[in-house]
Formats: structure tokens, sequence, C-alpha cells
């Protein structure tokens, strides 16, 4: 949220291995997504020897093990994590923001099994985490605002077992299937002065699916590669939503209490299937020349949804070190589930599913690159690209300007139509010194313009327009005698200010849902979001173990940033309250490697 991709990620750097990150016209074998895919994998464990490592820290305690395993060269890597947040918010940092305590822990692992002639691998890895957070009572409340109390939690996780099989020297086989499962409660309340706390909100959400990937690899010659599979995946979920009109303050009462989503159908978990086979083939008849191309497609049962997609790219290298390329890509990505069983009628017994058959939200992806390495240490990378959205989901009723590329949480509230539309295009600008002589850096800018269209035809920004992003990543380090190394690094990022709608002059008494003034959406701008990040750390190598001792100063400015996707509206000023951001939080740790 605001930049930097969250608070603190569930994927631990100790078990991650060599992952892809695609944006613009990504490969065939990617399916049900717009923007871009971030392709995660877990590394192997040490397959000769056992390695542990223990860290402690103001943000938690981490444990990491691996070693061989079996007579094969198999292996096992586990890494466990538990928050002790609560420290740093006993010391008034609040990594979350003011009024809010956060905690989580979270488990991943990989078992890596072979068998004897290599040619038979079975993997064995799963992730889950869970995590709270709550939000208190300010300690002198003024406004509504100051009165809200929450509690977020999500709890995900996820399980598989992959099988990789090596039919010859041209072709493998890989087979993966695998449980995965999300839960999250959003509840609020309110807390009059003299009275108990009255529910506001409550959103439950349940997603889960069961997985079969597999995927084909055949080499015709050194030139030609095919790749075919399919993933099919049998989606089950439960959602419910209930929002509280207000409370009357004098009385202490709710003046209403408004369903808008529901799938919990007479008691009963839905579910659906999900299919979407591919294939793609990479050609290469010269060392200057690269062509894939390729094709995903897409049927959603619920609805009876399909989508076609054809994907393209070539590459030309006309110089050793200087390369064009060109991609273009068909994208599709079906609707949130919850969107498909919002209820218009009354709860439990209405069949009115209005969104039901929405159909799946397509882009057109255009994207041309360049890139040259020089100096054999840096790297530079340009990037044109321009997205063109359609069959978005817009609201049905011609005078309003909602539309589903704007939705960040929940459900929708109104009755919608596939007939919007939507453009994103700018350039991506990156320079990269590869890690060489104790000391790298990457320093990367976006300029863009993000718009949509509803159904009058007027074009608006998105509330992800925020024009431009900057950021810089660098680190050095010195070592001294007796196998010490000191480690320095710094991180900046800087974006624009998230746009947000206007309130309506005339509001219907509605704290959760109030009414937007619908001719000037997204027409405000909250501030620009700064934060630099500093670490310093000093590691020690011994024959058998090693210790690292680090101090990660982050936000060193001290700034509060304003997080644009997060307001509440308060009616006792008629304003929008955004949620503030965390400050400076100094997070000292020691890690041994034994």
């Amino acid at each position: 949220l605001g930049s930097s991709g969250g608070g603190i990620t569930i994927f631990s750097t100790s078990v991650l291995g060599t992952s892809d990150f695609s944006t613009g016209a990504f490969p065939a074998e990617y399916g049900n997504a717009l923007s871009g895919v971030f392709d995660m994998k877990f590394r192997n464990g040490n397959s000769e020897k056992r390695e542990n490592t223990i860290k402690v820290g103001l943000i938690g305690l981490e444990y990491a093990t691996e070693g061989p395993i079996g007579h094969n060269g198999g292996s096992y890597l586990v890494n466990y994590r538990y928050s002790t947040l609560g420290v740093l918010n006993k010391f008034g940092f609040q990594l979350a923001g003011p009024r809010i305590d956060d905690n989580f822990q979270d488990i991943s692992f990989n078992v890596y099994l072979p068998t004897k002639d290599k040619k038979n691998v079975f993997n064995i890895w799963g992730i889950g985490g869970l995590s709270v957070e709550n939000r208190r009572t300010a300690a002198t409340p003024i406004n509504y605002d100051d009165r809200v109390t929450g509690d977020f939690e999500t709890n995900m996780g996820a399980i598989g077992l992959s099988h990789s099989w090596l039919i010859n020297n041209k072709s493998y086989l890989k087979t993966t299937i695998a449980v995965m499962d999300q839960y999250v409660i959003n509840d609020q309340n309110y807390n009059p002065s003299a009275s108990p706390a009255y529910r506001i909100t409550t959103e439950h959400h349940q997603e889960g699916r069961i997985s079969l990937a597999s995927y084909y690899s055949y080499k015709f010659s050194p030139q030609t590669t095919l790749k075919t599979g399919v993933f099919v995946s049998d989606l089950f979920y439960h959602f419910e939503a209930y929002s509280g009109s207000s409370i009357n303050e004098n009385t202490n009462v709710l003046n209403g209490y408004a369903t808008y989503g529901h799938a919990n159908t007479f008691g009963q978990t839905p579910s659906t299937l999900l299919f979407q086979p591919y294939t793609e083939i990479k050609y290469r008849p010269s060392d200057q020349w690269t062509f894939t191309g390729g094709l995903h497609a897409l049927y959603l049962a619920l609805n009876g949804t399909t989508s076609i997609e054809p994907r393209f790219g070539v590459q030309y290298q006309y110089e050793s070190n200087q390369s064009l390329s060109f991609g273009y890509g068909l994208h599709g990505k079906i609707q949130p589930m919850g969107t498909y069983y919002t209820v218009f009628g009354n709860y439990g017994y209405s069949h009115d599913y209005s969104n039901r058959n929405l159909g799946v939200i397509h882009s057109n992806h255009f994207v041309l690159a360049h890139e040259v390495i020089f100096s054999n240490s840096y790297k530079l990378h340009s990037e044109l690209y321009y997205q063109a959205l359609t069959d978005v989901p817009v609201s049905a009723d011609p005078t309003s300007t909602y539309s589903a590329l704007n939705v960040v949480e929940g459900f929708p509230n109104r009755i919608l139509t596939s007939k919007g539309t939507g453009q994103n295009y700018g350039l991506d600008i990156s320079l990269e010194k590869i890690f060489n002589h104790g000391a790298f850096f990457v320093l990367a800018t976006s300029l863009f313009n993000s718009v949509y269209q509803p159904l009058n035809g007027q074009t608006y920004s998105t509330q992800y327009n925020t024009h431009y992003s900057l950021n810089f990543m660098g680190g050095k380090e010195w070592r001294t005698k007796h196998e010490g190394v000191w480690q320095g690094g710094i991180k900046i990022l800087y974006n624009g200010g998230t746009p947000a709608s206007p309130l309506a002059a005339v509001q219907n008494g509605d704290v959760q849902n109030p009414l937007l003034d619908e001719a000037h959406p997204f027409s405000l701008t909250t501030p620009a979001y700064f934060r630099p990040d500093l670490k310093v750390s000093y590691r020690k190598d011994n024959k058998k173990s090693a210790y690292t001792i680090a101090l990660d100063v982050q936000n060193f400015a001290g700034l509060t940033n304003v997080n644009g996707l997060k307001r509440n509206y308060d009616p006792t000023t008629n304003t929008w309250v955004y949620r503030e951001q965390s400050g400076l939080i100094p997070v000292i740790s020691f890690q041994i490697d034994f």
C-alpha cells in the first residue's frame, strides 16, 4: 500500500530461488492476469551438509534449516518467522500506522527428492501465514473516525506436490497438484461516547482452489522449442458482507443495515471450474533473431465465459551488447469471485445475481523495448508500452462514473455492465550496475498515464494514476581483515500522489458508502509519497559459523506518508480521513549461521 509493496511480505528471502517478473505482453503460459506476473520459485536446500540460520530482531524471530535427505542428492529447506512487532509498538514505533497493532507468523518449506538416475524429481512444497491487525480507539476521540475500531485478519496456506520427468534428451513433462486457501476477516465497529460498540461493517472472504498444472516441453532442434500445458482449478469460495448505513449518536442505533455481497446461497459453499490451456513456441533462426508465439485460452464454468488470447514477441540482437524487442499480447482476467455473487434484494433469499454474467476483462498489450550493456557492469533498459482495456465492468447507470478498474477491496454495491474501457501508456527507464567490486545499484523511473471511460464515454484518471514513480536502490561492501565484511545500503522511493474522488455536497447518511461527486471522479490528489531506507551491517565469517549484526532504519527521514488507498468518510467533518503510514522505524537484528 502506497509504494513499497506492503509492510512485510510472506515470502522470505531465505527460501526464494531465481524468480521471474513479467509485465506487458508476458508469455502464453501465464493467464488470468492483466498487468503483470511474479512467478515465485523456492530454491532447493543444501544437498551436501546441514545449515541453520537464527535471526533475532525487533520485527521478529526467524529460523531456517536445510540439509541433505535420502541417498540420491535430495534436500529439505524450512523457514519459520514469528513477529514481535509488539516490542516496536511499546517503543512508539507503529509499523502499520498510528492506533494499529499487528502481528504475524509464517512458514515455508521445500523438499527436493530426485530418483537415483535423476530422470524423475519430486518436490513437496508449502507456504502458510497468519496475520492480524487491530485498530484502537483514539486516546482522545474528537471526530467519528476516532471512534472507529476494527480487526483485519488474513490467513492463507498452500501446499503442493510437483513431479518432473525427463523423458529423453529432447523432452520433459512437469506436473503439479496444489491446494490453496485464504480467509480474510474485516470487521469494523463504532464506539459511541456512552454506549457499547456497534458493528458497522463485516466482510468475510474465503477463497480457495484445488489446482492441477501440467506442461510438456519438446526441443525439435537447437533453434526450435515447443511448450504446451494446462491449468485446471476447482475454485471454492464463501463471501459475506454487511454494512451498517449510519449511526445516530443521539439514540445510539443503526439508521439502516444493508447487504451488498453474499455468496453463501442457502448455507452452501459454491464452487466452479477455471480451465486454462496454452501453447507456445520459440524459434531462433540465428544469433540475432528470436521469435516467440503462443496462444492462451480461458474458460470459466460459472457463466460460460471464454477468452482466446494470442501472444507474440520478437527480439533483434543487432550488436553484441544491444537488443531491440517488440511484444504483443491479448490478456484476459475474470472478475473477483465476490463480484459475481453481489446480491440485490433480501439477504439469503434473493436470486437476483445481476452481475453473474459479467465477461472477462481484456487488455491488448503493446511493448517496445531497447537494452544496452556497457562496460560489462552497467545495463540500461528502456521500454515504451500501451495497454488498451476493453470489456471493463462499469456501472449500468449512465450517470455514474464507477469502474471496476478502480476497486481496491470489497464488493461492488451496484449493477454492472461490461461496456467500459481504459488505457495505460508510459515509458519505463532503468539503469543497473551489476554487482561487482563490492557494489551495485538500480535506478528506475516510470512516467505514465492511466485513464478509463464509463458509459458516458468521458475520460477520467484511474485511482492509480500517480503519473510518475522513481526508485533507487544501491549497496556497497568493504572487506576487512580476518574475514569481516561491512555493508551499507540505501533505498529511496518517490511516487506521485494517489488520486481520490471528492465527496458529494449532500450526503445520504450512509457512513460506509458515502455519495461521491460522480461528475469529477478522482480529481483530488493526495501528497506525493517519499520514503528513504538505510541499512548498515557487519558480517563475520568463521570456519563453521558466521554472524551478522544489522541496523535497518526504514523511513530514516521520519516523514509521515498518507496512504492514498485507505480512506474513511467522517460524517462529523464531512471529509475524507486518510490513514497515515509509519514514520521512522529502526530495526536492530542479529543473525547467526551455522
